[in-house]
């Protein structure tokens, strides 16, 4: 009962960081999803506004990227978190940017909202709907146009404005509370699952290129995994599960990772025994100031990733049960003991 509590937690805490949690390695993700999401983050309430506009694109989701709409491209909604939006050609839906810029020199079919960054209008832009800005500035070229009402800052606090500074300092932050989310996850993971993560640690330093092999070809069997699923009407409603799955594993296998550097950083300065706690935040926190070395940094954290999923899969998810229970075989010396008394 108490591991069962112990994991529940831990999955809880799991998805919670992965709201926003932004992982170098999945930063080339293009999602197509479903219109109504792009437009319900927008706010957008009358379909009506955009049901004269003919848009025959997909919807455009982009994490810790920019994206750019070329002049003669149509899209649905375009999202992007973390980067900055650039519209040159015709996006049907909402325009939605998180923590960064949004230039529009085309069309937009309803909404543009931008969180924690600023808006550029060049002469043939065109929102059909409203213009909405927290936490930067607009710059308005003429002959811009904007159908809709134009908000700055929220409503319920008359002439309130995020300061400017939020936006060159909105990832600093991010990436702050990130990383603090992170050594606590991995302080209470280790709290909770002492002997699991210390498995963890010691297979990746036992056996690191086995490690990695295994992360490298669970990573590859990922989209075979899927199909198979997929094709399967018994395995299609496990593939929700299986996404929501497989960022908790990662971050499991990222925290397994970073208990093993922790305990040889702490070992190298002090020569002290491991303190699993101690461990994985020295780990940890080294893994997120390395990635803010470009590529290099990037590279290091896939690779501690990839190999901590290996050392996940190698021992049970730190268990150290093997995955299929042989039977067991009676001893020789018995079958004769008993074969003599017959």
């Amino acid at each position: 009962m108490k591991r069962f509590i112990a994991g529940l937690t831990l999955v809880l805490l799991f998805t919670l960081l992965l709201v926003t949690w932004t992982a170098p390695a999945m930063a080339d993700i293009r999602i197509s999803v479903n219109k109504s999401l792009p437009v319900a983050m927008a706010g957008a309430i009358d379909s009506s506004s955009a049901a004269d506009f003919e848009s025959d694109g997909k919807d455009v989701v982009r994490f810790g990227e920019s994206a750019t709409i070329p002049r003669d491209k149509v899209v649905g909604s375009l999202v992007v978190f973390g980067g900055d939006a650039t519209v040159d050609g015709t996006v049907g839906e909402a325009v939605v940017v998180f923590g960064g810029n949004a230039t529009i020199a085309g069309t937009v079919g309803r909404d543009v909202v931008v969180f924690g960054g600023n808006v550029e209008l060049k002469p043939t832009a065109h929102i059909k709907k409203d213009l909405v800005n927290f936490g930067g500035k607009v710059k308005r070229e003429e002959g811009a146009r904007v159908d809709g009402s134009e908000v700055f800052g929220p409503k319920f606090v008359p002439g309130f404005r995020i300061p400017d500074w939020f936006s060159s300092w909105f990832w600093f932050f991010q990436g702050t509370v990130v990383l603090i989310g992170l050594m606590a996850l991995g302080a209470l993971s280790v709290a909770l699952l002492p002997n699991e993560t210390t498995r963890l640690a010691s297979t990746v330093a036992a056996e690191p290129w086995k490690s990695l092999g295994v992360g490298v070809l669970a990573v590859l069997a990922i989209p075979f995994v899927l199909l198979a699923l997929l094709i399967t009407l018994i395995g299609i409603p496990i593939i929700p599960f299986f996404i929501l799955a497989l960022p908790i594993i990662f971050l499991y296998s990222y925290i397994g990772a970073g208990r093993l550097i922790g305990q040889k950083i702490i070992e190298l300065i002090n020569g002290t025994a491991d303190v699993p706690i101690l461990s994985v935040v020295v780990g940890i926190l080294v893994l997120g100031l390395v990635g803010f070395v470009p590529v290099l940094g990037d590279i290091i954290k896939v690779a501690a990733v990839l190999v901590g999923l290996g050392a996940v899969l190698t021992t049970k998810f730190g268990t150290g049960r093997p995955w299929r229970r042989s039977k067991v075989q009676p001893e020789a010396g018995a079958n004769q003991d008993q074969t003599a008394d017959a």
